[in-house]
Protein backbone atom coordinates (compact mmCIF):
# COMPACT_ATOMS: atom_id res chain seq x y z
CA UNK A 1 0.00 0.00 0.00
CA UNK A 2 0.99 3.24 -0.86
CA UNK A 3 1.06 6.16 1.74
CA UNK A 4 1.66 10.32 1.30
CA UNK A 5 2.32 11.86 4.60
CA UNK A 6 3.77 15.59 3.74
CA UNK A 7 6.84 14.93 1.52
CA UNK A 8 7.57 11.27 2.24
CA UNK A 9 5.81 8.25 0.80
CA UNK A 10 6.24 4.83 2.11
CA UNK A 11 5.15 1.41 0.92
CA UNK A 12 4.04 -1.09 3.14
CA UNK A 13 2.71 -4.47 2.75
CA UNK A 14 -0.70 -6.19 2.77
CA UNK A 15 -1.89 -7.81 5.38
CA UNK A 16 0.93 -7.06 7.85
CA UNK A 17 1.65 -3.27 7.08
CA UNK A 18 5.45 -4.39 6.88
CA UNK A 19 7.30 -0.97 5.66
CA UNK A 20 9.09 -1.99 2.09
CA UNK A 21 9.68 1.57 1.06
CA UNK A 22 10.13 5.09 1.95
CA UNK A 23 11.29 7.87 -0.05
CA UNK A 24 11.13 12.08 0.82
CA UNK A 25 11.35 14.34 -1.81
CA UNK A 26 13.41 17.57 -2.13
CA UNK A 27 10.47 19.64 -3.05
CA UNK A 28 7.56 19.62 -1.80
CA UNK A 29 5.21 16.95 -2.67
CA UNK A 30 1.70 17.21 -4.90
CA UNK A 31 1.07 14.05 -5.88
CA UNK A 32 2.28 9.84 -5.63
CA UNK A 33 0.99 7.17 -7.37
CA UNK A 34 2.55 3.85 -8.96
CA UNK A 35 3.04 4.12 -13.06
CA UNK A 36 3.74 0.79 -15.53
CA UNK A 37 5.50 2.73 -18.30
CA UNK A 38 4.99 0.85 -21.18
CA UNK A 39 7.07 -2.26 -22.04
CA UNK A 40 9.82 -2.23 -25.29
CA UNK A 41 10.02 1.66 -25.11
CA UNK A 42 13.06 2.82 -27.25
CA UNK A 43 14.41 5.14 -24.74
CA UNK A 44 14.66 1.81 -22.34
CA UNK A 45 17.63 -0.05 -21.97
CA UNK A 46 18.71 -3.12 -21.09
CA UNK A 47 19.19 -2.59 -17.19
CA UNK A 48 15.77 -0.09 -17.48
CA UNK A 49 14.08 -0.38 -13.93
CA UNK A 50 11.26 2.28 -14.76
CA UNK A 51 8.33 -0.45 -16.34
CA UNK A 52 7.29 0.21 -12.66
CA UNK A 53 7.80 2.59 -10.56
CA UNK A 54 6.94 5.30 -7.91
CA UNK A 55 6.26 8.63 -9.59
CA UNK A 56 6.74 11.87 -6.64
CA UNK A 57 4.80 14.77 -8.43
CA UNK A 58 6.03 18.19 -8.09
CA UNK A 59 4.91 21.93 -9.43
CA UNK A 60 7.85 21.45 -11.70
CA UNK A 61 9.32 18.38 -11.38
CA UNK A 62 8.59 14.79 -11.15
CA UNK A 63 11.00 11.95 -9.58
CA UNK A 64 11.00 8.14 -10.60
CA UNK A 65 11.78 5.86 -7.40
CA UNK A 66 11.78 1.76 -9.21
CA UNK A 67 9.79 -0.45 -7.44
CA UNK A 68 13.42 -2.11 -7.22
CA UNK A 69 16.79 -1.17 -6.85
CA UNK A 70 17.94 2.55 -5.78
CA UNK A 71 18.45 4.05 -8.84
CA UNK A 72 16.21 7.53 -8.65
CA UNK A 73 15.95 9.52 -11.38
CA UNK A 74 14.15 13.11 -11.72
CA UNK A 75 13.35 15.15 -14.34
CA UNK A 76 12.49 19.46 -14.29
CA UNK A 77 9.19 20.17 -16.57
CA UNK A 78 9.66 22.83 -18.75
CA UNK A 79 6.53 24.53 -17.12
CA UNK A 80 4.43 23.91 -13.98
CA UNK A 81 1.81 21.74 -14.14
CA UNK A 82 -1.79 21.43 -12.71
CA UNK A 83 -2.06 17.76 -12.72
CA UNK A 84 -0.57 14.36 -13.88
CA UNK A 85 -2.06 11.46 -14.06
CA UNK A 86 -1.03 7.57 -14.60
CA UNK A 87 -1.91 5.78 -18.05
CA UNK A 88 -1.60 2.54 -19.72
CA UNK A 89 0.90 4.61 -22.34
CA UNK A 90 2.80 6.38 -19.05
CA UNK A 91 1.54 10.14 -17.87
CA UNK A 92 -0.67 12.72 -19.09
CA UNK A 93 0.47 16.26 -17.90
CA UNK A 94 -1.71 19.56 -17.75
CA UNK A 95 -0.02 22.58 -17.94
CA UNK A 96 -0.60 25.18 -15.26
CA UNK A 97 -3.31 28.46 -16.53
CA UNK A 98 -1.91 31.45 -15.84
CA UNK A 99 -3.14 35.06 -15.98
CA UNK A 100 -0.87 35.89 -19.06
CA UNK A 101 -1.97 32.61 -21.12
CA UNK A 102 -5.74 33.31 -20.42
CA UNK A 103 -5.99 36.31 -21.70
CA UNK A 104 -4.04 35.76 -24.93
CA UNK A 105 -5.32 35.15 -28.31
CA UNK A 106 -2.61 32.58 -29.08
CA UNK A 107 -3.31 29.36 -27.39
CA UNK A 108 -0.59 26.89 -27.33
CA UNK A 109 -1.14 23.12 -26.49
CA UNK A 110 -2.04 22.55 -22.53
CA UNK A 111 -2.09 18.26 -22.41
CA UNK A 112 0.97 16.49 -22.47
CA UNK A 113 2.45 12.91 -22.39
CA UNK A 114 5.45 11.04 -21.07
CA UNK A 115 6.29 7.86 -22.37
CA UNK A 116 9.13 6.74 -20.34
CA UNK A 117 11.24 9.01 -18.26
CA UNK A 118 14.00 9.34 -20.39
CA UNK A 119 11.88 10.74 -23.13
CA UNK A 120 10.67 14.14 -23.99
CA UNK A 121 7.35 15.51 -22.59
CA UNK A 122 4.94 15.81 -26.16
CA UNK A 123 1.29 17.21 -26.67
CA UNK A 124 -1.31 15.43 -26.87
CA UNK A 125 -3.39 15.29 -30.34
CA UNK A 126 -6.71 14.77 -30.40
CA UNK A 127 -9.54 13.37 -33.34
CA UNK A 128 -12.71 13.06 -33.70
CA UNK A 129 -13.10 9.21 -34.43
CA UNK A 130 -15.36 9.96 -37.24
CA UNK A 131 -13.37 12.60 -39.14
CA UNK A 132 -9.39 11.78 -39.70
CA UNK A 133 -8.39 15.41 -40.75
CA UNK A 134 -9.75 16.43 -37.44
CA UNK A 135 -6.75 16.17 -35.39
CA UNK A 136 -5.17 18.89 -33.50
CA UNK A 137 -3.48 19.81 -30.59
CA UNK A 138 -5.49 20.35 -27.07
CA UNK A 139 -5.36 23.74 -26.99
CA UNK A 140 -8.12 25.30 -24.95
CA UNK A 141 -7.77 24.67 -21.43
CA UNK A 142 -11.51 25.59 -20.92
CA UNK A 143 -12.70 23.31 -23.66
CA UNK A 144 -10.57 20.17 -22.24
CA UNK A 145 -9.09 19.65 -18.97
CA UNK A 146 -7.89 16.19 -18.11
CA UNK A 147 -10.01 14.51 -14.61
CA UNK A 148 -8.67 11.35 -14.28
CA UNK A 149 -7.47 8.07 -16.50
CA UNK A 150 -9.51 4.78 -16.39
CA UNK A 151 -6.76 3.00 -16.67
CA UNK A 152 -7.86 -0.63 -17.07
CA UNK A 153 -9.87 0.96 -20.15
CA UNK A 154 -7.42 3.26 -21.40
CA UNK A 155 -9.69 5.65 -21.34
CA UNK A 156 -9.17 9.47 -19.99
CA UNK A 157 -12.09 11.74 -18.46
CA UNK A 158 -12.25 15.24 -18.99
CA UNK A 159 -14.37 17.72 -18.61
CA UNK A 160 -15.45 21.20 -20.00
CA UNK A 161 -15.59 24.17 -18.21
CA UNK A 162 -17.67 25.89 -21.61
CA UNK A 163 -20.42 23.40 -21.65
CA UNK A 164 -20.42 22.17 -18.33
CA UNK A 165 -20.18 18.52 -19.29
CA UNK A 166 -17.70 15.68 -19.18
CA UNK A 167 -16.46 13.06 -21.79
CA UNK A 168 -14.58 9.95 -21.97
CA UNK A 169 -11.63 9.94 -24.54
CA UNK A 170 -9.73 6.34 -25.75
CA UNK A 171 -6.14 6.52 -25.48
CA UNK A 172 -3.67 4.72 -27.88
CA UNK A 173 -0.50 5.99 -30.21
CA UNK A 174 -0.67 8.34 -32.61
CA UNK A 175 0.24 7.64 -35.99
CA UNK A 176 2.83 9.80 -38.14
CA UNK A 177 -0.09 11.24 -40.32
CA UNK A 178 -2.23 12.42 -37.24
CA UNK A 179 0.71 13.88 -36.23
CA UNK A 180 2.09 15.71 -39.18
CA UNK A 181 -1.65 17.33 -39.19
CA UNK A 182 -1.77 18.46 -35.84
CA UNK A 183 1.30 19.98 -36.02
CA UNK A 184 0.36 21.83 -39.78
CA UNK A 185 -2.85 22.98 -37.97
CA UNK A 186 -1.01 24.41 -34.89
CA UNK A 187 1.82 26.25 -36.83
CA UNK A 188 -0.95 27.83 -39.30
CA UNK A 189 -2.82 28.98 -36.22
CA UNK A 190 -0.17 30.88 -34.45
CA UNK A 191 1.05 32.49 -37.88
CA UNK A 192 -2.78 34.01 -38.51
CA UNK A 193 -3.34 34.70 -34.88
CA UNK A 194 -0.55 37.93 -35.63
CA UNK A 195 -3.64 39.04 -38.61
CA UNK A 196 -6.35 37.61 -36.74
CA UNK A 197 -8.81 38.08 -33.95
CA UNK A 198 -9.63 35.96 -31.11
CA UNK A 199 -13.36 36.27 -32.23
CA UNK A 200 -11.83 35.07 -35.79
CA UNK A 201 -9.71 32.09 -34.04
CA UNK A 202 -12.12 30.80 -31.38
CA UNK A 203 -14.15 28.56 -34.14
CA UNK A 204 -10.88 26.46 -34.54
CA UNK A 205 -10.08 26.21 -30.55
CA UNK A 206 -12.99 24.73 -29.09
CA UNK A 207 -13.17 21.67 -31.04
CA UNK A 208 -14.54 18.40 -28.33
CA UNK A 209 -12.50 15.46 -29.80
CA UNK A 210 -14.06 11.86 -28.99
CA UNK A 211 -10.80 9.83 -28.42
CA UNK A 212 -6.92 10.42 -27.52
CA UNK A 213 -3.17 8.60 -28.41
CA UNK A 214 0.49 9.23 -27.13
CA UNK A 215 3.56 10.02 -29.75
CA UNK A 216 6.31 6.79 -30.56
CA UNK A 217 9.65 7.96 -29.14
CA UNK A 218 10.69 7.38 -33.28
CA UNK A 219 8.87 10.56 -33.81
CA UNK A 220 10.28 14.27 -34.09
CA UNK A 221 9.99 16.45 -31.54
CA UNK A 222 6.47 17.77 -31.67
CA UNK A 223 3.45 14.66 -31.23
CA UNK A 224 1.33 13.69 -28.47
CA UNK A 225 -1.12 11.34 -27.31
CA UNK A 226 -4.38 11.08 -28.88
CA UNK A 227 -7.48 12.18 -27.56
Amino acid sequence: MLEVVKDTVTVTSIPGGILQYAVTANFHLVDAFWCDFPAGNPAATDDDLFGSCICLIGKQVIQFCPREGSQIYAITLPFPVSKVLPSPLGLIMEKERTPKSASSCVMFPHLFSLSHPYNELLPIVCRNKDDERSCHYALDPLELEAVNTLEECGMLLCYSRRSRAHSLHVMREVTKEEWKCAAAKTESLITRSTKGTPAELSGEQSIVCSSLFTTPRSRPRIGGLQL
